[in-house]
């Protein structure tokens, strides 16, 4: 029997057609990387923003609970340490690790943990960025002090203190619910909230529901940003226990929450707080100081989340933010002035 051994060789690919192939597969790649980018940046917005609507959903079920009174975005000193609950401005939360007692200091100075305790919001839920919640999570958990009614968390390299003044969302503090370094409670006591006269401002904030003017225009929240607290390296007095901002650099590490969002035009009172006029770009820069746009985190696209008073949510531009109808609920125009009320 004769074997035929075929006089035609397989044939190898010649170096045209490996480089066809090659530049085929680069542009396939150069096609879908993009929209993987795209579809991964469309996730982020989609949770940030159902992160928005259960904020705004309980942030109106906190003022139900207490008869339309809006929650509070920073107290006063004598409130934060009101440790036998004395008077009837009562504000301290109770200890979730320690529940026999209250928190007191600087976590129940800013809203996150009077808010997180009230309407039972988780904590990582504040702060719903996972990877940013797990470094807080790994932080020491041990009060600073204690008494016998109260514990404290007055270093800033603790999870409670991070919790508290890095929450995803920051509160539009000056206009909405009062901030004491802000101008707000100048006159209060432990008997009284103490509401500024007319010659320190007037009641220039809202401080019920029922006294917003369009709840669809008025925003109550927005996507923060600020340095961590734990690079202060324990006192918080470096950042007026948070009356100013935390002191940036160039490469300091940003986290993406702050307690507050500060709005573009200064004119409001301040109690021993800091504030500064916005960057006069529209275009919004990661890599510079978060104070630059009020603690604004334009994080999705150049846009940041925000939850409106009304309960809805929506992303907005940095040039739709500097709108002063969406921060003060006495605005009369997108250019509005402070005024006393």
């Amino acid at each position: 029997m004769k074997i035929r051994c075929s006089s035609d060789p397989r044939r190898a690919f010649t170096l045209i057609e490996l480089l066809v192939v090659i530049a085929i597969i680069a542009l396939l790649v150069g096609i879908l990387l993009p929209a993987l980018a795209g579809a991964r940046a469309a996730g982020k917005l989609a949770k940030e923003s159902m992160g928005g609507k259960h904020m705004i959903v309980s942030w109106t079920a906190y003022a139900t609970d207490f008869k339309d009174g809006i929650l509070v975005p920073y107290i006063r000193w004598d409130w934060a340490h009101n440790d036998q609950s004395i008077g009837s401005c009562r504000f301290l939360p109770s200890d979730p690790q320690h529940p026999s007692k209250l928190i007191e200091g600087d976590c129940a100075k800013a809203w996150g943990w009077r808010f997180s305790v009230a309407v039972e919001y988780p904590p990582n839920a504040l702060m719903n960025d996972s990877g940013t919640y797990s470094v807080f999570n790994a932080r020491s958990k041990v009060p600073t002090g204690s008494s016998q009614f109260t514990n404290e968390y007055d270093n800033t390299d603790s999870y409670q203190y991070a919790i508290n003044f890095h929450p995803s969302f920051g509160l539009n503090s000056v206009y909405v619910g009062g901030h004491y370094r802000r101008g707000a409670f100048p006159n209060g006591s432990l008997y009284n909230v103490g509401h500024p006269r007319l010659n320190q401002g007037g009641h220039f904030y809202v401080s019920e529901l029922n006294r917003i003017k369009f709840p669809s225009v008025l925003m109550a929240m927005t996507t923060a940003r600020s340095v961590d607290v734990a690079t202060m390296g324990g006192s918080g007095s470096q950042f007026g226990y948070g009356g100013a901002p935390v002191p940036w650099t160039a490469g300091a590490q940003v986290v993406p929450g702050f307690y507050e969002v500060l709005p573009p035009r200064l004119g409001y009172p301040l109690t021993g707080g800091t504030a500064q006029v916005w960057n006069a770009s529209d275009k919004f820069n990661p890599l510079v100081s978060p104070q630059s746009w009020g603690f604004v985190d334009a994080r999705h696209g150049g846009k940041a989340v925000s939850a409106l008073t009304d309960g809805h949510v929506e992303t907005m531009t940095i040039k739709q933010l500097r709108d002063m109808r969406r921060w003060s609920n006495n605005a009369d125009g997108p250019d509005w002035n402070f005024q006393a009320q």
